[in-house]
């Protein structure tokens, strides 16, 4: 039964007060208070078909949320407190079972209810090779930030008003992944000198990893985490506290990685940024052409690789992106094609770019494509 930890800064609905059984307890707008304002917490999900997040459910009554105490704004910003216990949890699983944890961003058209659901079926499909365990896979623990996506997709209204709605949450999605990361104190170069050295035998810090998905629009919001983490940090430089950052389809421009107003700075923020995009992405072709949007990141990959750092990697999906949902229009394929999924696990394991099974190298730690299976 997976187990999925979550912030959000969407409103809470009054009814959840009545009902304790509610699997649906956040609305689509935001915080009562303010749009940076966050909570975090936890939840049970009974598994489904793994080819159909719609079909996972969660369990009655075991969504808990962290206690609505604000905390100083001086020292705090965002947060409220109540937050550590769901941290401590998550760390505390972490240490104990040694598994990484996966960071969700969800996309256009989600409700609270779904991003649960997503996050719930990428734990279940992105296995990570145990190295403890040789021939071993385990599932990752997975935290998502589920920003106030209406669940609509029609009219088209729906998704300038989505589009509106992610951009406005990068503040408190900044917040939530600096809280995350600093209650965590993930691995770095430091502990790792110290770790040799035989210097921190009480150091607490998780010695896993840290990834993030951002599928579609929520590399949008992404974006908008990224400038605001700049400036919570107040720093040119920022750490690498993601080993990989998975860009799945991303409705993003295809300039982003140049310009500092946009995505340069992500890479300063992972070690490794992948960008998964199709050419025939029928999602993205209309936001390109009817919504005004210049030309995606998710569709051709960066527009250049001048001036562009080489931790950026580009994956063409566009010979793996159909699937059979009626209405997916090439663009959910991460999430529903063996080869996408094969490779990304790969990559979670610790293979190098270059040799990792399935796919054509196109440029040498640059440029790939994966290849259908038969």
């Amino acid at each position: 039964m997976p187990k999925v930890y979550f912030a959000t800064n969407r409103n809470l609905r009054k009814k959840k007060a009545e009902d304790p059984n509610e699997a649906n307890p956040f609305g689509s707008k935001f915080h009562k208070d303010d749009t940076s304002l966050f909570r975090v917490g936890s939840a049970e999900l009974v598994r489904g078909a793994l080819e159909d997040p719609r079909s996972y459910a969660v369990k009655p009554g075991s969504i808990k949320i962290a206690p609505e105490k604000r905390a100083n704004p001086n020292t705090g910003g965002g947060e409220v407190l109540g937050s550590s216990k769901i941290f401590e949890d998550l760390r505390t699983e972490m240490n104990k079972n040694k598994r990484d944890v996966i960071v969700f961003l969800h996309g256009f058209a989600n409700n609270f209810e779904d991003s649960l659901r997503g996050a719930a079926q990428l734990s279940d499909l992105y296995t990570i090779d145990d190295c403890d365990d040789p021939g071993q896979a385990y599932h990752p623990y997975t935290f998502v930030f589920s920003w106030p996506s209406n669940g609509k997709v029609a009219p088209a209204w729906h998704y300038f008003l989505d589009r509106k709605d992610a951009a406005a949450s990068g503040q408190a999605m900044a917040r939530a992944l600096r809280r995350l990361v600093d209650f965590l104190e993930i691995d770095d170069e430091g502990h790792r000198l110290r770790k040799r050295l035989g210097t921190d035998e009480n150091d607490k810090r998780c010695r896993q990893k840290l990834h993030l998905v951002a599928h579609s629009m929520g590399a949008w919001a992404l974006r908008h985490a990224v400038l605001a983490i700049r400036d919570l940090m107040n720093a040119n430089r920022l750490p690498p506290i993601f080993e990989n950052v998975f860009l799945m389809a991303p409705d993003e421009d295809a300039d982003a990685f140049t310009k500092d107003h946009k995505m340069r700075h992500l890479a300063q923020l992972a070690r490794a940024i992948h960008v998964y995009h199709s050419s025939s992405d029928h999602v993205l072709f209309i936001s390109d052409t009817t919504k005004s949007n210049p030309d995606r990141l998710g569709t051709h990959g960066p527009e250049s690789f001048t001036g562009v750092t080489t931790r950026i990697r580009t994956i063409d999906c566009s010979l793996v992106d159909n699937t059979s949902q009626l209405t997916d229009g090439n663009h959910q394929y991460f999430r529903f094609r063996s080869e996408v999924i094969n490779d990304v696990r790969q990559v979670l394991s610790g293979s190098h770019p270059d040799l990792i099974k399935g796919r054509t190298v196109l440029e040498q730690g640059k440029r790939y494509l994966i290849n259908p299976n038969g």
